[in-house]
């Protein structure tokens, strides 16, 4: 567990009110986008002939509803999220709770880890955990899982250097 990923995760989580609005803006951006654009037929001369283009509805359309939909997905996660960290946070006594609040509001990388800043990081790693879970997204394998079995790579080199005569 490095320094810097401790800050900058605690970070990101303590002001997930600004991630959200940010993702609200570019909700609204994606909208004017697509509004913005024609819906009828152009046609233009090209060195071709004359060449006609059409707003192509089915592809449009269910394009723009489906990253509407990532956007709503993504929303609600945050929510999810922001929940869990103030529920987390309302647990803390006031002082502990105020410390890490002016904490990670300016500048972060200036700040010496304490245990009440690994303890908050442990705890938005077990609600990463549980949207994950509650999302159906399973967690990434780690080492401990991964089992190899030395013996049969042992023999399929050797197999490989018989062939080849070594």
């Amino acid at each position: 567990m490095e320094v810097d990923e401790i800050k900058r995760t605690n970070q990101r989580y303590l002001n997930l009110d600004r991630e959200a609005d940010i993702l609200k803006q570019e909700k609204r951006q994606i909208e004017k986008a697509f509004y913005n654009q024609s819906f009828t037929r152009n046609v233009f001369d090209d060195v071709i002939g004359l060449v006609s283009i059409s707003f192509n509805v089915e592809k449009e359309v269910s394009e723009h509803v489906d990253t509407l939909n990532v956007c709503d997905k993504r929303m609600e996660r945050l929510k999810l999220k922001k929940r869990y960290v103030h529920d987390y946070l309302k647990s803390l006594d006031p002082i502990s709770r105020h410390e890490l609040m002016n904490k990670y509001r300016g500048d972060y990388r200036r700040i010496t880890i304490t245990q009440l800043d690994r303890d908050l990081f442990d705890e938005i790693m077990e609600i990463e955990e549980a949207v994950n879970y509650m999302l159906g997204i399973k967690p990434e394998p780690t080492t401990k899982d991964i089992h190899i079995e030395t013996h049969k790579t042992e023999d399929n080199f050797q197999a490989i250097a018989d062939m080849l005569g070594v």
